[in-house]
């Protein structure tokens, strides 16, 4: 199938942001803890502990701030408190490892306003079981859930990664730098200026950017379909009930379509056949020539 990968990612890149699918946890972990009245910080941890936002509600609604914990309580939800992220597996799901890690951000987290991104992460990766992943979406959440403006990234957030995997926003990178291409450390520098270049060209930060960076690499690969991330949101409707769920969820997101939960089949649409979903809303925000920012990025 012909196709022009450069133009594919800035049609792709536009409709996600537009759709509000470029990162849909934000405003839901805001409305959230508004509903709920839990602790912004305290549930920001915990999400992050299971990264699952089921589990999170679960524990939260009976510890819904620090002053509120007891590890006994804890160890006694998770014997039925069991979802977890992907990227929370092997030892961060033993519950003793996430009690040490709770207990000592209950003793020494403090959060600043005058903190910048960078500075915040590097203290919460010393915290046991809080490694550069972790601290990078702690701090990305205290910022586009809850208005911590000094905390704005001013990368990709890829000094720690390996620029010959695909991991975050390096999977969409090398798709468009070149997939076979064997690339040192010095591109890292490239790349944050190429993805500063194409945050201005939009008319966004460049943490959108990261994440439809991430995000192109699991289209690419069939595993990913524009809206996929909001119908995983889905899942929430048992635990906030229905008059939650459509206020928290679905009137958050007024640009898709019924919200039923993620569609395996669509995964693999544009892998199949090149389509994008929701293309039509990319006209929403200015177009970027993505290879001759490319070219002229160094």
């Amino acid at each position: 199938m012909d196709r022009d990968i450069h133009k594919d990612f800035d049609i792709f890149s536009r409709a996600l942001i537009v759709s509000g699918d470029d990162d849909p946890t934000y405003p839901v972990v805001r409305k959230i803890v508004n509903h709920y009245n839990f602790q912004p910080e305290w549930f920001t941890f915990m999400y992050v502990s299971f990264y699952n936002l089921e589990s999170a509600i679960e524990v939260c609604k009976e510890m819904p701030t620090m002053r509120d914990w007891k590890s006994s309580k804890f160890i006694q939800l998770r014997e039925h408190i069991k979802l977890f992220g992907h990227e929370r597996r092997g030892t961060n799901r033993i519950i003793l490892n996430q009690v040490n890690a709770l207990e000592h951000i209950i003793r020494n987290f403090k959060l600043s306003k005058t903190e910048d991104n960078l500075t915040l992460r590097k203290k919460i990766e010393k915290y046991p079981f809080h490694g550069p992943w972790a601290a990078f979406k702690i701090a990305e959440i205290f910022e586009k859930s809850f208005d911590y403006s000094n905390l704005t990234i001013k990368d990709l957030g890829i000094d720690d990664r390996d620029v010959n995997r695909s991991d975050g926003p390096i999977g969409g990178l090398r798709w468009l730098y070149g997939r076979d291409n064997v690339y040192d450390d010095s591109y890292k520098k490239v790349w944050n200026n190429f993805g500063n270049n194409l945050s201005k060209a939009w008319g966004v930060d460049i943490g959108k950017t990261e994440t439809v960076l991430c995000k192109f690499h699991k289209l690419v690969s069939g595993k990913y379909y524009p809206a996929h991330d909001v119908d995983e949101l889905y899942e929430l409707k048992n635990v906030l009930g229905d008059k939650a769920y459509k206020s928290i969820v679905v009137n958050t997101f007024p640009k898709l379509n019924e919200i039923k939960g993620v569609n395996k089949n669509l995964k693999g649409l544009y892998k199949r056949e090149g389509t994008i979903m929701y293309e039509e809303l990319a006209n929403e925000l200015p177009s970027a020539d993505v290879y001759q920012i490319l070219m002229d990025t160094n």
